[in-house]
């Protein structure tokens, strides 16, 4: 949802310019933090750069707890059913690696110091993998959700604060019967 605003924020920065720069904004993935405050130091007085700058790096902290929730992999701490394990999936990835590389050594079994090497390498990539594992509870996905969503009233009330003083009405978030 914060990457909704930000792509809000674009549009009110660009004003009629907004409808093909935010078609290439959204095809930037990775890139639209880059993109937006390229914009931002274009149309942006120094005093609403300095806070929209402090803003992105509010976002940036939270965008990385977010990012490992969703792209993490997830197992049920069977000692524990109120308890989820989350697992780096780098630090898995690598360890599977290293199982294949291990089980090629070993398949072929000439080469002793190839596979002790392909051997050690397993059990430090095993060693990593585990060393990556995170628990969490309720109490802690309801703390990230608390994180995100602070973040969210940070950012909106920043693109009400743009709008203004770009000279329009940012849409309240309230429903208005006709």
């Amino acid at each position: 949802m914060i990457d909704v605003l930000h792509g809000e924020m674009l549009a009110e920065m660009l004003r009629s310019e907004s409808r093909f720069t935010t078609a290439v904004y959204l095809r930037l993935r990775g890139a639209r933090p880059h993109a937006l405050d390229a914009v931002a130091e274009e149309v942006l007085t120094e005093n609403l750069l300095k806070e929209f700058r402090k803003i992105m790096e509010r976002c940036r902290k939270v965008e990385s707890s977010r990012n490992d929730v969703v792209h993490g992999l997830w197992g049920i701490d069977e000692s524990d059913d109120k308890v989820l394990i989350w697992i780096d999936p780098a630090a898995h990835v690598k360890w599977f690696s290293a199982t294949v590389t291990l089980d090629v050594a070993t398949a072929s079994a000439a080469n002793t110091a190839s596979s002790d090497d392909a051997w050690k390498r397993m059990e430090d990539a095993l060693d990593k993998h585990l060393g990556s594992t995170l628990s969490y509870t309720e109490a802690d996905f309801i703390e990230i959700e608390n994180r995100i969503s602070e973040i969210f009233s940070l950012v909106y009330r920043f693109s009400e604060k743009l709008s203004q003083q770009l000279g329009r009405q940012y849409p309240s978030n309230t429903t208005e019967k006709k």
